[in-house]
């Protein structure tokens, strides 16, 4: 027998063995013998590639070839398994097109249903006007059942395309452009399998974390859960035991933190593994900057943002949600102001403000204990899954100013029932149940992007200054310097207390109108000019 026979042999034999928990074209069993020949292909590159010198030799003993094997075969029937998605129809009467279940504790199945009746016929329209757009591009051509990987430059056209949803079979290709992980993938080729191999010879230090939150990633899913006896765990597993651990070694001054098991879960529902773990360092690295990171600063600095936007946008909301965190007491008036040496009702005042209107973001409300955990996940558990994608569609697309939009939205929709609450614990428990039951993402989505009351107008440049004032208040928040004591502080710690009084007193003065709804950056710079003028 020839070696491509026995690779076709061996390709056959793997799909033969394998039974997925749903009838399996022979189809795809016929690909198999593709999809061993791009692996054989993948590990032939992957010995002839340049890896990094920065990742170092491998170090203790190699791993067993059996072993390796062994996981090329989990890898081919992870593709398989991930090929029988069609998306256009739920796999059952209970699960929905991704392998969830349809009901949920806030959503009955005679909710679900209801709504799938009336979207389904949406998302094939959205599905047919896709691919007339890509066609008149020369990106698709309706005779070919390959999804395409390249898709058309940003434009006012395409932003409208994306909100409305991408084809779900085409979604993961789309994450992967818009993200730029094409670029990603061709400066480090093989990197990924020489990164799990490694992980697996030289016992990674996170393995036992990532063993841990395998099997609690998605249990009902029908790709996630074993049904096959014959073997010890469902493919899908193995493959986020790969990325995960290949990701921990690419990162190892943070390695692995929870939640990204969620995160490279659904990346896995829509990409082969190793686009799934360049999309792992991609959100990771570029859309959610240090929010994984091992002291979670960048996740509390997210959280200064977004109540930051809750204070300005949302005064009701607030309201409910930031108690106690408008002001301090007379007494903690009293003992910060006597501390710094102020004289004046004036002085007083400006240090009181100095402190008390950067206490939420130094102290953070108790409600971020929940939102934290929406930009962690990327609202995976928060929203129901159809939700999650399409949110995730604007995300890879325009940028992280989704999410802060998205969580404003949310807490919106909130409003009327927090209007009603006085007790902490219950809005608590409201802000974490409500979007549970939002079953409909066109809804959701569209009282975020619309024009009137929307949040649409929130700008990456918006975010990005505000998550440098954030980061700066809390950096001199943790160095005692947000002007409790005059005489203690350093030269730019003075200027800074001195520009933030100009623009308090000024924006006291002015209450200028035509300041509202400019971009932080330009509001604060213009506060700033008028501030100098006026003294």
């Amino acid at each position: 027998m020839s070696s491509s026979e026995e690779d076709d042999h061996s390709a056959h034999g793997i799909a033969e063995s394998f039974d997925p928990p749903f009838n399996m074209p022979v189809v795809f069993k016929r690909a198999a013998a593709d999809l061993s020949a791009r692996h054989e292909a993948t590990t032939d590159d992957q010995q002839s590639s340049d890896i990094p010198d920065i990742y170092g030799p491998d170090e203790g003993s190699p791993y067993p070839e059996t072993e390796i094997e062994k996981q090329i075969q989990s890898r081919i029937k992870a593709d398989i398994l991930r090929s029988k998605l069609n998306y256009s129809d739920p796999f059952d009467e209970v699960h929905d097109r991704y392998g969830f279940r349809r009901q949920t504790a806030k959503i009955s199945l005679d909710q679900y249903n209801a709504w799938w009746k009336e979207y389904r016929p949406y998302i094939q329209r959205r599905e047919r006007k896709w691919q007339n757009l890509m066609s008149e591009v020369g990106l698709y051509h309706k005779d070919t059942t390959n999804p395409p990987t390249r898709f058309p430059p940003r434009s006012s056209k395409v932003t409208r395309y994306i909100r409305k949803g991408i084809p779900a079979a085409w979604r993961g290709n789309a994450w992967f452009w818009y993200a730029q992980g094409p670029q990603y993938l061709a400066k480090h080729p093989g990197l990924y399998d020489f990164l799990w191999k490694r992980a697996f010879a030289n016992h990674n230090r996170d393995a036992e974390v990532i063993e841990r939150d395998l099997h609690r990633t998605f249990p009902d899913n029908l790709l996630f859960a074993n049904h096959n006896q014959t073997d010890d765990e469902s493919p899908m597993i193995s493959a986020l035991r790969r990325v995960l651990l290949a990701y921990s070694e690419y990162m190892p001054a943070t390695g692995y933190c929870q939640s990204l098991n969620f995160l490279a879960g659904v990346f896995l529902i829509f990409l082969d593994e190793e686009k799934a773990f360049w999309m792992l360092v991609i959100i990771t690295q570029k859309y959610l900057p240090g929010m994984h990171d091992e002291n979670l600063e960048g996740a509390n600095i997210d959280q200064g943002v977004l109540m930051i936007s809750v204070k300005d946008t949302l005064p009701t909301v607030w309201s409910k949600i930031g108690m106690g965190f408008d002001g301090f007491s007379a007494d903690q008036v009293r003992e910060t102001t006597d501390s710094a040496g102020a004289t004046s009702l004036d002085d007083k005042e400006l240090l009181t403000h100095s402190r008390a209107s950067t206490e939420f973001i130094r102290k953070l409300p108790p409600i971020t204990l929940s939102t934290t955990s929406w930009f962690m996940s990327g609202f995976i558990g928060t929203l129901p899954f159809e939700s999650v994608v399409r949110i995730w569609d604007c995300f890879f697309y325009e940028g992280s100013k989704v999410f802060f939009r998205i969580a404003l939205t949310i807490l919106k929709l909130c409003e009327p029932e927090l209007n009603a609450l006085s007790d902490p614990i219950d809005v608590f428990q409201t802000v974490q149940d409500v979007p549970k039951s939002m079953v409909d993402p066109n809804y959701l989505l569209t009282s975020c992007f619309k024009r009137n009351n929307g949040f649409g107008h929130i700008s990456e440049a918006e975010v990005r200054a505000r998550r440098m004032y954030v980061s700066e208040i809390r950096r001199r928040s943790s160095r005692g310097q947000l002007g409790l004591n005059r005489n203690g502080n350093t030269p730019s710690d003075q200027n800074f207390q001195q520009w933030d009084n100009k623009m308090y007193k000024f924006q006291k003065r002015s209450n200028s109108p035509l300041l509202h709804g400019l971009p932080l950056r330009l509001r604060m710079h213009r506060l700033k000019l008028a501030a100098d003028n006026h003294t």
